[in-house]
């Protein structure tokens, strides 16, 4: 029987930063259960005219507020742009507006985005607060919640698995194994259905047999995908193992 205790990388929701919610431009909660962690790329924050035609975008933002009489509100943007420079997405993750006023919102910076200089892949927020009398807009980090264990099965029952996950992650868990056991760890790639699409022992002594039902077992294993912004998004996870010594 092959006994192995696994630690999802810290085996705790990491705490987010005291200043989650200027940093994020927020005012929600980060997601139950789920390690969470500001992105750091781009290492400065571009300024929001970089982004979009700030000057063209306020004056559309001014006059669709007064003619429509609407009452202040925000509206915060996820965006993406890709390695070409071009603004490939924009979202709108959070408001307090009408469901129609956040959509128009979302259109008028489609309408004024801009393209930027070459680079790798990247995003930030982009957080609009608007009145009758002003626009007032700020860029902040977008950010990354890793995949989150689902189940935990048995398929043959001559492979328990022992987790130290916290048990909001979890619909089932079991007591950590009283033999004697060593480190060990192994690399999951996950699709952004959450799917394990790839496997890699990095690191334990295993005999090729174990080693075969191990990788087999966390094959099964089933996650909710990781989360860019709330969108679902391929994750790599490390899994720290605790193996029999023998």
């Amino acid at each position: 029987m092959l006994l192995a205790a696994v630690c999802l990388a810290g085996c705790a929701p990491s705490r987010p930063p005291a200043d989650r919610a200027a940093v994020l431009l927020t005012q929600s909660a980060p997601p139950p259960g789920r390690r969470c962690q500001v992105v750091a790329r781009p290492a400065a924050l571009p300024p929001a005219s970089r982004l979009v035609d700030s000057v063209a975008l306020e004056r559309a933002l001014l006059q669709r507020w007064r003619d429509a009489a609407l009452p202040p509100g925000f509206a915060l943007l996820s965006l993406a742009f890709d390695r070409n420079g071009y603004n490939v997405r924009r979202r709108v993750v959070e408001h307090r507006l009408a469901p129609t006023v956040a959509d128009s919102v979302q259109k008028l910076v489609f309408a004024y985005r801009r393209s930027t200089e070459p680079d790798a892949e990247w995003g930030v927020r982009l957080r609009l607060d608007v009145s009758a009398d002003s626009v007032r807009m700020r860029v902040g980090r977008q950010e990354r919640c890793e995949a989150r264990l689902l189940d935990l099965h048995e398929p043959d029952g001559t492979l328990p698995l022992f987790v130290e996950t916290p048990t909001s992650a979890l619909t089932r868990s079991a007591p950590a194994p009283a033999t004697a056991t060593v480190p060990a760890s192994v690399m999951l790639q996950l699709d952004a259905r959450g799917a394990v699409v790839g496997v890699r022992l990095e690191a334990g002594p295993l005999d090729a047999a174990r080693e075969r039902r191990l990788l087999d077992f966390l094959r099964s294993l089933s996650f909710e995908p990781a989360l860019e912004d709330g969108l679902p998004a391929p994750d790599s996870l490390r899994l720290r193992l605790r193996l029999p010594a023998r």
